[in-house]
Formats: C-alpha cells, structure tokens, sequence
C-alpha cells in the first residue's frame, strides 16, 4: 500500500491541537542503563519538530520491552523521554501513566509547543489486547493521531490500531511516509536488474516475500541462517546446521519458480564452517560439510559471486545478516556484504537489525538510500499483508 493511502503530517491541521504521535523509541540499553544507540529516537525528530512548529500540543505513545502488561520500573519511558529533550532542546513532560488522571491533567495543560511522553504503553495488559475501554481512554487524550512507527503498524494494539479508530483526524508521520515511499520502489516499476539478498533467521519470513517479490526480481542471493534450509531444498549437505524441516518444501517451490520466471537464484558456494574436532573456522565447499560441521558464515568464492551480482544490480534489498556476525570471526561475510551493496550505486533499502549494525559500524549508512526501521513489519508489508496499524490511519 502506498503512502498516497494515508493522509501525511502536513495535510492535517494541527495547529493548537492534541496530536498524539506514536513512534518507535524502543532502543537498545547497556547494563549501566545508558542508551547504546539512539537512532530511533532520532528518526522521530523530523515529525516532531514539525509539530513543535506548528504549535501543537504533542502527545507521544510508545513503549520499552515487553513488561507483559505489568508496571516495571526498569522498562520506564524516562531515560527515553531524558534522550529526547537533549535531542528537541525543550522539556519532556513524563507522566507516570498513560492513561487516567495524570496523563489526562497534563495533557490538558499543555500550551503550544509543548510534549508529553506517556509512560510505557505495555505497562498495560489492554494494549496487546487492543482493549476498547484503553484504547478509548488513549483516544480521548487527543485530538488528531499521528503513526510515525512501521515496525509498531504490525501489532494490534490499542496505541496503534485501537485508539486511531476513535480519533477522527489520523495520519502519517515524516519517517513513515519515507518507509513506505521507498519501499513502494522495490515493488512498483524498480530499476532493473532488481536484485534480494536475503540472510538472517525465520525462514518463512523470507520465502514469503520473496515469493511477492518474485515477479519483479532477476536474482537472489541467500545468505545467513536461512541459507541452510534453502541447500536442503536442493538435497545438499548442511551439517550439523540448523534447518527448518517445515519449510523446505516451500523453499523448493520457489526456487523452481524462480527457475521458471528466469530469476538467478544464488546459494553458498562456500561456507566458514565450525565443528567439534576443528581448532579454528574452515572454508568448506558447499555440500560436502561434514555431519557436525556447522555453517557460520559465508565463504570467500560466495562474496565473489554475490560481488559480481550486486556490481550489476540497479535495485537491492538486503534483509538480514550473511552469518553469525555478532561474533567476530563470522562478521566477514555480512560486513563485506555491507560494502558491497553500499558502493554498488544501486537504489538501496536494507533492514534487520544486524545488516543495518554492520552497515552503519564501518560508516557505510550515508551511501544507501533508505536504512528501514520496520524490521518484520517491512517483511509483511512487502509480502502485501495487512498491517493493523496502517489499516488504522486509512484515508477516511
């Protein structure tokens, strides 16, 4: 769905209005409980400071962890709220609830300008719950309801797609509107050679969307946990590696349709691979691993042929890593992989946390075109599922 669905920030007046903003701000912490990194809470800054501009009255709903609707202090909003008025240079007001009397004080006392920031929404069990009664209560702290958060649109909950249905002013924010713009590239009309590179875990995940994506692709480059199940497909040895027998049938599907359309599927020639009676890694050619070998990352021949691939590329999507890249002596594939795609001169769009960590730790990030917060909810919107919270801020 295109962002053209949606009413954005600018078609809305919000001037002296409640405008509550949903936004992703659920970022990673140290033991210390410092913010490790704060990117998220910077891609919130362009929808805000617009509001800011305008002379709304901000609301902001978000949340931390997953307390299961429980108060736990350790999940508090505040280091977040602390962060973000460094970032806006202004106070940010920190009820201790989201809901009732506090919120609903503050809310009411705020002047032009001026952002309150909820306390965590899922310190409630009514926002998985998508319950009426809470997400009524949310709604009536505002006037106009702004999503600014893909990866949040995935869920049912009430601060996404429960409240928005009882605020009658609702749209999208400045980052959303960009996920959604650059992600339509990848569908409609992309530059060709259009290529995927797909890495990371949850196979199903992937099979899904490479299987829309199919249509308008020329190849496919399989790295990453996923890899395994997709050499089983084809009757290849993986060792000791992890496969997901439910999706070997549904991986073989697509490659043969792949074979059909005429899209290049690529698959490990060569893997970094790990076993109890080897010291250090061993480059193995693919299918011939030994049984308790373990893949662990891609190997040299394979970069080589996802080089020459990516050189070529017009359009790529990359999602998720290359091999267990959180340990050092497997991040080889997935950082070179990171080079590549940022020097191909393509129109690029990569997601999943560890593509995006190793694209943005060798300063990569300024020379892809659009680094997607979504995570899953990219996957599903790619795939064409319904995203309850899109469905929620529809043009009315």
């Amino acid at each position: 769905m295109t962002s053209e669905s949606y009413k954005s920030l600018t078609d809305l007046d919000i001037e002296g209005r409640r405008v509550m903003v949903r936004l992703d701000l659920d970022v990673p912490f140290a033991k210390d409980g410092s913010i490790t990194d704060d990117a998220r809470i910077r891609a919130a800054l362009p929808t805000l400071r617009h509001a800011i501009d305008q002379g709304a009255r901000i609301i902001i709903a978000a949340h931390r962890g997953n307390p299961g609707g429980e108060c736990v202090p350790a999940l508090s909003m505040a280091p977040v709220g602390e962060r973000l008025a460094e970032l806006l240079e202004q106070e940010i007001v920190l009820p201790e609830d989201c809901v009732g009397d506090g919120p609903r004080f503050l809310v009411s006392s705020l002047r032009e300008g001026q952002v309150v920031l909820l306390e965590n929404m899922e310190f409630h069990p009514g926002e998985r719950s998508c319950e009426d009664s809470f997400s009524r209560q949310l709604a009536a702290l505002a006037d106009v309801y702004i999503n600014d958060a893909l990866k949040a649109s995935v869920n049912r909950h009430a601060s996404t797609a429960g409240a928005p249905l009882h605020i009658r002013q609702r749209g999208i924010g400045f980052l959303l509107q960009r996920e959604l713009e650059n992600l339509r590239k990848l569908v409609a009309q992309p530059l060709r050679p259009n290529i995927a590179v797909m890495g990371g875990n949850r196979v199903q995940d992937k099979i899904e969307a490479l299987t829309a994506l199919l249509p308008k692709l020329d190849a496919i480059l399989i790295g990453g946990g996923v890899a395994a199940t997709f050499l089983a497909a084809r009757e290849l040895e993986v060792g000791a590696s992890e496969v997901e027998p439910r999706f070997v049938a549904a991986a073989s599907r697509l490659l043969s349709e792949a074979r059909k359309k005429g899209v290049e599927v690529i698959l490990p020639a060569d893997h970094m691979v790990v076993s109890p009676r080897s010291k250090t890694p061993e480059v193995i050619n693919a299918g011939v691993l030994p049984a308790d070998g373990m893949i662990c990352d891609i190997g040299p021949a394979t970069l080589s042929l996802f080089a020459r691939t990516i050189a070529g590329a017009h359009t790529v999507f990359w999602y998720g890593p290359m091999g267990m890249c959180e340990q050092p002596q497997f991040a080889a594939g997935t950082e070179e992989t990171a080079r590549l795609v940022a020097h191909s001169g393509a129109f690029v769009v990569i997601g999943g946390a560890a593509a995006v960590e190793a694209l943005t730790g060798s300063g990569l990030h300024p020379f892809v075109s659009h680094i997607t917060s979504g995570d899953g909810a990219t996957l599903k919107w790619l795939q064409g599922s319904s995203l309850p919270g899109l469905d929620a801020v529809k043009r009315l």
